[in-house]
């Protein structure tokens, strides 16, 4: 994850639009089913293809965001999309490499030195809990893919801190720090994980 999670159902501001129900505004959308125009596509700089699967329709609409779009979902959209949550090792390995991707190149430099002992936390429990789900191996690669593919982020950092119109403190925000995906959903992330993330938000919304 990216320390940061979508509000609450996505919901933040409930607008009327003739003919398409209910429209709430939404921080991220799903690849899984998505509407967009050209111009937003290639304003952002479309899809990164570094990413290959997973996390690359938010890194897409992170990039919206930090350009000043914004996202909505339909109350009468019928959606169906077959998902398997399984931490298989093909998936946990891109889903990390992906989610430090998105951390470095879409954060400032000062927000991400203050998010430094939270990320740090994030990566010592993921790395601890990897050997028990039997993914340490692709956790371990996911960290040597950033490292030998460093140059290539920076540059792709360099480039969209440069494009970008919105400030972090605007697009965090927008965010909810409280950890809620049902199907993982135990009493440490209820009673330490969330109460935690909810503390350092409200921090990092000052310093920010």
């Amino acid at each position: 994850f990216f320390f940061f999670f979508q509000a609450e159902d996505g919901i933040r501001v409930l607008v009327r639009s003739r003919g398409l129900g209910d429209v709430y505004k939404r921080q991220f959308v799903s690849g899984a089913g998505l509407l967009i125009s050209k111009e937003y596509y290639r304003d952002v700089g479309g899809l990164d293809e570094d990413f290959l699967i997973y996390n690359e329709d938010q890194n897409l609409s992170w990039k919206g965001l930090m350009k000043g779009y914004t996202h909505f979902v339909s109350s009468r959209s019928v959606l169906y999309h077959h998902f398997d949550f399984h931490r298989r090792p093909f998936k946990i390995y891109h889903s990390e490499k992906n989610r430090i991707m998105m951390l470095f190149e879409n954060y400032t430099s000062k927000t991400l030195a203050f998010m430094v002992p939270i990320i740090f936390l994030n990566e010592m429990a993921a790395l601890i809990y990897s050997p028990f789900g039997g993914y340490l191996s692709h956790k371990l690669k996911s960290y040597w893919y950033v490292l030998t593919h460093w140059k290539e982020i920076a540059d792709k950092r360099k480039r969209v801190q440069a494009e970008r119109i919105v400030p972090d403190r605007d697009i965090i925000g927008q965010f909810d720090a409280t950890f809620n995906f049902s199907v993982m959903n135990n009493f440490a992330i209820r009673y330490i994980l969330n109460p935690l993330y909810a503390m350092y938000y409200k921090f990092l919304l000052k310093v920010v």
